[in-house]
């Protein structure tokens, strides 16, 4: 995508944050509790258990958008993230991007990837596009089919090649504050061993972690 793409890509995140209910789209919760979402995409993987256990190490609560073809990889990693007390969503089945999709390709890939997953309380599901790439078409269909969309207010960058001192002054100098929704991915050291910076950045400013539909209130 060039810039021209990627801006107005942002602009139109911006509106539909603005315009549409939030039923179809949601990057930020309520900001009248001292609570934040950690989001893990592109999971799970070999190292999912380890992230598990990271998470519990510093008393941690995560929403985990899963894609469909790594919960068939590695099932028991799926079931062990809804068991120690974390939620499970959608990030599609093979992590293309679903704008490419005609609708009814896109339901399919819904549907698909509801069916492996563990069993969840929440009665309107929640799915991360790929890449959090959105139109109003792809809109359209995850509302309809009953999802709503959920992005994120602020990026830990670690899907760059920071480090966990990178990530750690990334998410310091965007300060989390009541009802961020954070951005994290699977599968990298770096990323669990920044999990201590982390949980120490919130504690200092009286921040507590939910699921991401309880931040939401759903």
């Amino acid at each position: 995508m060039n810039d021209g793409g990627h801006v107005a890509l942002r602009a139109l995140k911006r509106l539909s944050a603005e315009l549409l209910p939030t039923s179809w789209l949601v990057r930020h919760g309520p900001s009248d509790r001292p609570l934040v979402a950690l989001t893990f995409d592109d999971g799970p993987d070999a190292h999912t258990l380890a992230l598990l256990d990271a998470l519990d190490a510093h008393r941690l609560v995560a929403t985990f958008f899963v894609v469909g073809r790594q919960v068939e990889r590695f099932p028991e990693a799926a079931r062990a993230i809804v068991e120690r007390g974390h939620e499970i969503a959608s990030h599609s089945w093979a992590h293309d991007r679903v704008g490419t999709l005609s609708v009814a390709a896109h339901a399919r890939d819904l549907a698909r990837v509801q069916a492996i997953l563990p069993r969840a309380s929440r009665r309107r599901p929640l799915y991360r596009p790929p890449w959090g790439d959105v139109t109003p078409r792809t809109l359209a269909t995850t509302a309809a089919l009953g999802y709503t969309t959920a992005l994120w207010s602020l990026d830990s960058l670690d899907h760059r090649p920071i480090g966990r001192e990178g990530i750690a002054r990334q998410l310091a100098s965007h300060r989390p504050r009541p009802g961020d929704v954070v951005l994290l991915h699977e599968g990298e050291a770096e990323t669990r061993a920044a999990l201590a910076d982390v949980a120490a950045l919130l504690a200092a400013d009286g921040l507590g972690t939910a699921q991401m539909s309880d931040l939401l209130g759903g």
